[in-house]
């Protein structure tokens, strides 16, 4: 029980039991003691720290800190904690801090004779004399569950970042480990080793050590977990640390805050993932949920019309069709627009029934009509700055050089080495991949690329009909996307300029993408007739667009009877409208949002008097 406890404690660290037993684990490492211990309030904060200190010394988490340097949030989160390690340390300059703490001793580029897995292991099998029992399961089950399922959270609540738990030692060392270990020594005296990591777990939060310094977290400030010592919460973080950090989750499973916070904005394709003892408990609070099945309400006639494409006929058919009366169409044109999208929204399914279908419709018709004008300002103004826009030939322009790149590479292996079978297989592997990428790209050379930019493109006359076949298939889109598909089409601002989306930049500027209703009919052919989980794919993440691998890509769940969707996997988690109004606050490069340094000038001009919606 005490482990369990010590897992789960909210005590402030005590730190000075805490640096004490780092000393002595050095010690025990028959390694110098650290010259640096540095503070941190929380995983967060000591994974972004860790990334940098590693960036220090190995190229592989140089590009990784690079890439999340590239977005909006994590940039914000490497800076400061940058800035506070910088001033504990005491140094004048970022790069000092690899020689003052030095490199890891756990994980990538950690000197292999101070690994801290190996003098784990040792002191533990010198412990129990039989290496199976030292490494077996630990007795304690449901410990062993509890923990492995608490640092579980933590890592997927920090995505990226996370992967720095794992060269912790709180993930080399588990706390049913310990507990094992404790009971294995009984009245005797421990190891050293295994006595000063006791000690360290028994007085503050995850720890890092380096070759010269230490990194240790603080505990939680607020803990929530359940009857199975898995954390827990359904009306609030289940983690709260000092520094405000927060971790949401349920049964031992780390859950988006909004789910948490607002389970009924849960998206009717999401909610079987949120399981059904969430569903139960929040409806013992009275929350509902949106149905996975086809909303029974009596659709307007209105969707099976083909309206009239000008919009202003358009605006004047629903407006005879409804009395000549559209209340909330007028509020908007009045300057009421955020309003009325919010009680759109509001209005749930009953949206597309008669008498509201009339007037919403008018609002998104009007709205994307707006967006499309915008569009193309600043397609234009694009253009007039030698903005290149990103083309089939352009990349596989991009494509041809990674592959050039990749056959230049041809490293040098002495005839002895290839004496060996594994090397000489390993070779001969890499020479057969070579040959087979020439022989591609030979291939690939011969064949005409397009060069049409395709910036944006206005809807097809289909249009209709392929809406209709992705309701067919998919079910319902919001009256958003189905709007911007009639009104905009598509568009793709994807391409290069030197200052505002520069080749190798330190930013992802997230330009403006949203794939074509054509695109969204060959999605919508892959559901099965099972699928519970069905999504309209609208755009690549901010990552993918600058060329970088990503996460997955902005897409809007289906069935969705609204009228404005949830744009999934953005960052801000907004709705449809409302992440294209903050595209066009930043010129089509929303990107930008929050970068904490001189953004390039072109976006204000981009940004200028563009229309609001």
């Amino acid at each position: 029980m005490r482990w369990f406890e010590t897992l789960f404690s909210t005590t402030p660290a005590d730190r000075d039991a805490a640096e004490a037993g780092v000393r002595a684990y050095y010690q025990a490492a028959e390694l110098d003691p650290p010259r640096n211990i540095v503070w941190l309030d929380s995983p967060a904060e000591a994974c972004y720290a860790v990334l940098l200190l590693c960036a220090q010394h190995d190229r592989f988490m140089r590009q990784i800190a690079d890439a999340l340097e590239k977005v909006p949030g994590p940039r914000g989160d490497l800076g400061r904690v940058r800035e506070k390690v910088r001033q504990t340390l005491g140094i004048g300059d970022w790069t000092e801090a690899g020689s003052v703490m030095g490199r890891p001793l756990e994980g990538i580029g950690s000197p292999a004779r101070h690994n801290v897995r190996g003098k784990i292991t040792l002191a533990r099998i010198s412990l129990w004399q039989d290496p199976s029992a030292a490494m077996g399961k630990p007795a304690e089950d449901d410990l062993f569950l509890a923990e492995g399922r608490f640092w579980s959270v933590v890592v997927q609540a920090l995505q990226t970042p996370g992967t720095m738990m794992a060269c912790s030692v709180c993930r080399i060392y588990h706390l049913a480990w310990m507990a094992m270990d404790e009971v294995k020594v009984g009245e005797a005296a421990p190891p050293p080793l295994l006595s000063a990591l006791w000690q360290i777990a028994r007085s503050a939060g995850a720890w890092w050590p380096f070759l010269a310094g230490a990194i240790i977290t603080e505990r939680p400030s607020e803990l929530r977990h359940n009857a199975n010592w898995l954390l827990e919460r359904g009306d609030g973080p289940a983690i709260r640390y000092r520094d405000g950090w927060k971790v949401y989750a349920w049964d031992g499973y780390n859950y988006p805050e909004k789910w948490i916070m607002q389970p009924e904005s849960i998206p009717a394709g999401k909610l079987k993932q949120a399981g059904a003892t969430f569903r139960a408990y929040q409806a013992t609070r009275g929350i509902t949920f949106a149905s996975t099945k086809k909303v029974s309400v009596k659709t307007s006639p209105l969707f099976k019309i083909r309206l009239p494409t000008d919009n202003e006929a358009r605006i004047e058919f629903l407006r005879k069709r409804s009395d000549g009366k559209l209340p909330l169409y007028d509020r908007y044109q009045k300057g009421e627009r955020e309003q009325v999208w919010g009680e759109l929204v509001k209005l749930g399914a009953a949206v597309r029934t008669d008498p509201h279908a009339s007037d919403a419709l008018a609002v998104a018709y009007e709205t994307m009509g707006r967006v499309e004008k915008n569009i193309r300002i600043v397609v234009e103004r694009l253009h007039k700055i030698g903005y290149q826009f990103a083309t089939e030939q352009s990349e596989w322009a991009d494509r041809e050089r990674q592959i050039e790149s990749a056959l230049a590479i041809n490293p040098q292996v002495s005839e002895q080495a290839l004496r060996s079978r594994h090397v000489r297989r390993a070779f001969d592997m890499m020479q057969s991949a070579k040959s087979i990428l020439r022989r591609q790209l030979d291939a690939a050379q011969q064949t005409p690329r397009d060069t049409s930019i395709r910036a944006h493109v206005p809807p097809a006359t289909d249009t209709s009909k392929q809406i209709r076949k992705i309701e067919k298939k998919a079910g319902t889109l919001p009256l958003s996307l189905r709007a911007f598909y009639e009104v905009v089409g598509s568009v793709d601002l994807i391409g290069w300029h030197p200052t505002l989306a520069p080749h190798g930049g330190s930013i992802s500027p997230d330009p403006l993408v949203v794939y074509s209703v054509q695109d969204a009919v060959a999605d919508a052919e892959q559901f099965e007739a099972d699928d519970d989980d069905r999504h309209v794919v609208v755009a690549p993440d901010d990552l993918h667009k600058a060329n970088v691998s990503g996460g997955e890509p902005y897409q809007i769940a289906v069935p969705d009877e609204r009228a404005d969707g949830e744009l999934l996997n953005q960052r801000h988690g907004l709705f449809f409208v409302e992440y294209l109004r903050l595209v066009f606050r930043f010129g089509g490069f929303p990107g930008y949002e929050g970068y904490d340094r001189d953004i390039p000038t072109e976006i204000a001009m981009l940004a200028q008097d563009l229309l609001d919606f």
